[in-house]
C-alpha cells in the first residue's frame, strides 16, 4: 500500500537532529561518522531519468517537464560511478518540522532545503548568511560587519537597513519568531539543522513571511543518554580564531541538561588608506544552555537561555565613482559605459577616485558595529490520547550601535550613526491530532508584542560644499557647515492571530491541504524628526552620535508642523535645530493561507500542486532624511502576494539518488521596497510600495551517492522578475528587475572518501554562482552586479577510536573573487556622486580545524 501524501514512512523513531535514532545520534549517509553526512540530506528530488518512460507514464503532465531537466543531471555523472551504485549507501530520510509536526523532508510538499548540522560543519558555514551558498533561489545580502541582513527568497525581500523593519522572510530559532534583524546576524554553532522553506508560510508561521521562512533548530539533551559533547578549534589567515564546544549531561532519571558555547573570530584585513589603520575584523560570542524535563510519558518541558555578543568594523563600503575626474561634479564619466565596477576611474563630485582591490578602503568616518542580544524560550508539551498540545514562550533582546562612512571616500560627505533597542515578548498556544486516519490537523493561537526605540542620524556636509558648484573641493571633516538629518522613533508592534490546518487523504495516493491564518497587527508609536547643526569639537568625527547626543543639540531649537521643514525652519536652513513631532498608529487585518493538492505517485515520488496568499505588515518609514522632504512619518501599505506553484519530489535508484524540482509564480500587490525616489528638494531614500510586480522560475536539487565514498549534491535555480505597475514612484522604471534577484543561481559540491587503516580521509569542493542581480527598481547598469563564482575546497583526516577526531584543512573563496553583495545609489542626493558598493572580503581565506567528539 502507497503511504499517504502527507504522512511519515513507517520508520524508527528520530533522534533531534533529525537521523534515525536506532543508529546512533552520530548516524550518517554512508557510514557511522558523522563527518561523512556531507550532503544536503533536505535536497529536494524528482524521479525519473532522462529515457524513464516509466515516470511519464506515472507523474501527471504538468509536473512531468520539472523533472525532466533536473533527471538529465544524473545522466552525466560517470557510468563507473553509476555502475558501483550498488554497493553505495543510501540516503537517510531527515525528520523536519516544517510543517509543525515531525516529518521526513520527502514527505512535506513544500520547496524545502534543509542542511544538518554535520552539513553545516562540512562545508565551513559559521554564520547565518552562508547558508545561501547551499540553496536555490536564495539571496542573502549581508556581509560580517552588517546589522540588517536582507534576505531574499525567489526574488522576495527588501532592501532596508533600518531595524524598525521586519522582512518578508521569516527568520526563526526554535520555532520562536526573531522577529528584529538584529537577531538574525548570529554565530551558527550546536545546531540540529537549518530548515529553508521557499514560498509563503503565513499559516503556520505568520506575518511577514511571504517569502519564506527559515527556522534554525538547536540540538536538543536526550534523557539517559551518557554525557559527551564535542569541542572544535579553527585558525586560519587574518588572525581567523574560532572555537565551539557543547557538553550534555543528564540530570536523574527524568532530566538532562546541555551547554554549548562558541566564539567566532576574524581580525582586520582591510587597508584604510585615508586613515592610515587596519579594519574589518569582527568577533562573535555565544552560548546556550537548555534544560529538558520528563516526568512521564505525557508531559514535557524544556527550557533554553542564550544570549550573544558581537564587536567589529562597521562595513566599509566602495566607492563607484559618476563623474569624470577631469571636470567632476558637472560630466559623467566616460568608463561607465564599459566598467560599473569599484576601481573603475571615475570619482565621485571631489574628484576622488576609489581602488579597485577590495582590502583597500578610504573611509574617514568612526568604526563602530556592536550588537548584544539575550534570550530565553520555555516550550511545554502534553501528549494527550488525540492530540498533542504545545505551548512556546519566547522572549528576545537586543541593542546595537553602529557607524559608517556611507559614502566611501574620505571627504566628510555623508556618515550615517543607527542605534536600536528593541524587547519581544510571543505566545503561541498549538493543537495537533495524532489519531489515526485519513485527517490530520493542526490549530493554534499566537500573541507577540515588540518594543523598539531606534535613532538614526546622518553627519552630512552642508549642501553648499557638497553640491557640484564648487568641483573638487573637499569638504571639511566638521564644524558649523554640516549638519545631521536624524529621526527618533518609539515603536510598538502588537500581533493576535489564529490559525488552522487540515490534511485529508482522499486515497491512498491523493491528499489535499487547506490553512488559513487571520492576523491583526496594530503599530502605533511617535517620531521625532528633524536637522540639527554638527557642533564641532563638541562631537569629534570618532564620536558616536545617538539619542542622547541629539538631545542635547534640540534645546533651544524650533519645532515645527508637517510637512517639509526648510520652509519652516529658521533661516538659514540647517544651522539652527529645527524638528517636528509626529505620532502614528495603524491596524491592519489580513488573512494569509493555502491549498495544496498532493499525489503520491508511488512510495518514492510526491507530487503537488499548490496555491498560497502571504502578507506582509505595513509600517512607518525611518529614514533621516524622510523629515527634510516632507515624509516624516509616512507608512506603507502591507504588501500581500498570491503564490502559484508545482512541484515534485522523489527518490530512485534505491534511495541512492535524490531530485527535486519546483515552478513557480509569484504575483504581488503593494511590495514593500526601499528606493531612492527623487523629491523637489533632492533624492531621499525612502520605503515605499510598488504597486504591482511579479516573479516566476524553476528550481531543481540533486542529491546522489554515485559510488562508495562519493557524494555529490548540485542544486541550481532560474528566476525572472519584473515591475509590472509602478505608480507614481519617480524614477522607476516599468518592466525593471526587482533587487534582489539574479536571473540564476547554482551551487554545487562534490566530496570523496576513503579508508586509510583504521580511519578515513575526504577530499571536498564546493563551488557557488550567482547571475547578475539589480539592486534599484530604475534598471541601472551601475545598480547591476555581474554573475559571479565562489570556490570552497577541503581535505580532512578523521581517527581515533570510532573516528572521533576530525583534522581539516580548508579554503573558502579561492579564487578571491570580488564582488558587491549589495549597490544603493548616492547620485542626486546632494551629497555624493557616487553609488556604493557594500563588498565581500574579497580575499582567500585558509586554515586548519580539529574537531573532537565525545558523544
Amino acid at each position: 500500500m502507497q503511504r499517504a501524501p502527507g504522512s511519515t514512512r513507517a520508520e524508527p523513531v528520530f533522534d533531534n537532529a533529525g537521523r534515525r535514532a536506532d543508529t546512533g545520534l552520530e548516524s550518517s549517509l554512508q557510514s557511522n561518522t558523522p563527518e561523512q553526512q556531507a550532503v544536503t540530506p533536505g535536497s529536494l528530488a524528482i524521479d525519473g531519468a532522462c529515457r524513464g518512460s516509466d515516470m511519464r507514464n506515472q507523474v501527471p503532465m504538468a509536473t512531468r517537464w520539472l523533472s525532466l531537466g533536473a533527471a538529465c543531471l544524473v545522466s552525466v555523472l560517470p557510468a563507473p560511478l553509476l555502475a558501483q551504485a550498488g554497493s553505495a549507501g543510501v540516503l537517510e530520510d531527515i525528520i523536519v518540522t516544517a510543517q509543525k509536526r515531525e516529518q521526513a523532508a520527502q514527505d512535506v510538499p513544500i520547496a524545502l532545503s534543509t542542511l544538518t548540522g554535520e552539513e553545516l560543519g562540512g562545508r565551513r558555514i559559521s554564520s547565518a548568511k552562508d547558508i545561501a551558498a547551499a540553496v536555490p533561489n536564495l539571496t542573502w545580502a549581508a556581509g560580517d560587519s552588517s546589522n540588517v541582513a536582507n534576505i531574499y527568497i525567489r526574488g522576495v525581500g527588501d532592501s532596508s537597513f533600518h531595524t524598525n523593519q521586519v522582512g518578508a522572510v521569516g527568520m526563526y530559532s526554535d520555532e520562536i519568531s526573531l522577529n528584529s534583524p538584529l537577531l538574525w546576524n548570529f554565530g551558527m554553532f550546536d545546531l540540529a539543522r537549518v530548515e529553508v522553506l521557499r514560498g509563503p508560510q503565513n499559516t503556520l508561521f505568520g506575518r511577514n513571511t511571504t517569502g519564506g521562512a527559515i527556522q534554525f533548530v538547536s540540538r536538543i539533551p536526550v534523557i539517559g543518554r551518557e554525557p559527551g559533547g564535542y569541542l572544535a578549534v579553527n585558525v586560519g589567515n587574518h588572525d581567523r580564531l574560532d572555537g565551539e564546544g557543547a557538553f550534555e549531561i543528564p540530570v536523574g532519571e527524568t532530566m538532562a541538561a546541555r551547554v554549548a558555547v562558541a566564539r567566532f573570530g576574524q581580525g582586520d584585513y582591510l587597508d584604510n588608506l585615508n586613515l592610515q589603520r587596519k579594519e574589518g575584523g569582527v568577533e562573535r560570542t555565544a552560548g546556550r544552555a537548555q534544560l529538558l524535563w520528563q516526568p512521564g510519558e505525557v508531559f514535557t518541558a524544556l527550557a533554553n537561555v542564550h544570549a550573544g555578543r558581537l564587536r567589529g568594523s562597521a562595513t566599509r563600503y566602495k566607492q563607484i565613482g559618476l563623474s569624470d575626474p577631469a571636470d567632476p561634479g558637472f560630466s559623467d564619466c566616460p568608463q561607465l559605459s564599459s566598467d560599473t565596477n569599484p576601481g573603475n576611474g571615475c570619482s565621485d563630485q571631489t574628484g576622488f577616485v576609489d581602488s579597485r582591490d577590495f582590502t583597500q578602503v578610504s573611509a574617514n568616518s568612526l568604526d563602530l558595529f556592536e550588537i548584544d542580544t539575550h534570550g530565553a524560550l520555555l516550550r511545554l508539551d502534553w501528549q494527550l490520547p488525540a492530540f498533542t498540545v504545545t505551548s512556546l514562550t519566547g522572549f528576545e533582546h537586543a541593542d546595537s550601535r553602529r557607524a559608517e562612512d556611507s559614502d566611501a571616500g574620505p571627504s566628510y560627505i555623508f556618515n550615517f550613526a543607527q542605534s536600536t533597542d528593541t524587547d519581544q515578548l510571543s505566545q503561541e498556544l498549538r493543537f495537533a491530532s495524532t489519531a489515526a486516519g485519513p485527517l490530520r490537523w493542526i490549530a493554534g493561537l499566537y500573541w507577540f508584542e515588540e518594543d523598539l526605540d531606534n535613532t538614526t542620524v546622518a553627519r552630512r556636509g552642508h549642501p553648499i560644499l557638497t553640491d557640484a558648484t564648487i568641483p573638487g573641493l573637499p569638504v571639511p571633516e566638521a564644524g558649523v557647515l554640516s549638519f545631521m538629518p536624524f529621526t527618533m522613533l518609539d515603536q510598538k508592534d502588537e500581533v493576535w492571530s489564529v490559525y488552522g490546518r487540515v490534511e485529508y487523504d482522499l486515497s491512498d495516493a491523493f491528499s489535499v491541504t487547506a490553512g488559513l491564518r487571520y492576523t491583526s497587527e496594530r503599530k502605533s508609536g511617535r517620531l521625532v524628526a528633524g536637522a540639527v547643526p554638527d557642533l564641532a569639537p563638541l562631537f569629534g568625527p570618532d564620536e558616536f552620535i545617538g539619542a542622547l547626543q541629539i538631545g542635547q543639540l534640540l534645546v533651544g531649537g524650533t519645532e515645527v508642523g508637517p510637512g517639509p521643514l526648510p520652509p519652516q525652519c529658521p533661516p538659514p536652513f540647517p544651522l539652527n535645530a529645527c524638528y517636528q513631532r509626529l505620532s502614528f498608529g495603524t491596524t491592519s487585518d489580513e488573512v494569509g493561507g493555502n491549498l495544496s493538492f498532493n499525489y503520491r505517485v508511488s512510495d518514492e515520488v510526491l507530487a503537488y500542486a499548490s496555491l498560497a496568499r502571504g502578507f506582509k505588515a505595513g509600517g512607518v518609514s525611518a529614514a533621516a532624511l524622510d523629515a527634510i522632504v516632507g515624509n516624516g512619518g509616512s507608512f506603507v501599505e502591507p504588501e500581500t502576494l498570491w503564490t502559484y506553484e508545482l512541484g515534485i519530489k522523489s527518490e530512485m535508484m534505491d534511495r541512492r539518488v535524490r531530485l527535486n524540482a519546483a515552478a513557480f509564480y509569484n504575483k504581488w500587490t503593494e511590495q514593500q521596497l526601499f528606493l531612492v525616489i527623487p523629491t523637489p528638494l533632492g533624492a531621499n531614500p525612502v520605503l515605499t510600495n510598488v504597486p504591482k510586480t511579479r516573479s516566476y522560475g524553476v528550481e531543481v536539487d540533486l542529491t546522489a551517492l554515485p559510488a562508495p565514498g562519493w557524494t555529490v549534491a548540485v542544486g541550481g535555480g532560474v528566476l525572472r522578475s519584473e515591475a509590472t505597475d509602478i505608480g507614481d514612484i519617480l524614477g522607476a522604471v516599468k518592466g525593471s528587475r526587482l533587487p534582489g534577484a539574479p536571473e540564476v543561481n547554482m551551487n554545487a559540491l562534490v566530496r570523496k572518501e576513503w579508508d586509510v587503516g583504521s580511519g578515513s580521509f575526504g577530499v571536498q569542493g564546493a563551488a557557488r554562482y550567482s547571475g547578475s542581480t539589480h539592486w534599484d527598481l530604475a534598471d541601472s547598469p551601475v545598480a547591476t552586479e555581474p554573475g559571479y563564482w565562489l570556490l570552497d575546497a577541503s581535505v580532512d583526516y578523521r581517527f581515533g577510536p570510532e573516528q572521533r577526531y576530525q583534522l581539516s584543512v580548508w579554503g573558502k573563496n579561492l579564487g578571491a573573487t570580488e564582488y558587491c553583495f549589495f549597490r544603493s545609489s548616492q547620485a542626486g542626493l546632494g551629497f555624493g556622486d557616487v553609488e556604493i558598493c557594500a563588498p565581500n572580503e574579497g580575499t582567500r581565506f585558509f586554515g586548519v580545524s580539529l574537531r573532537a567528539n565525545f558523544e
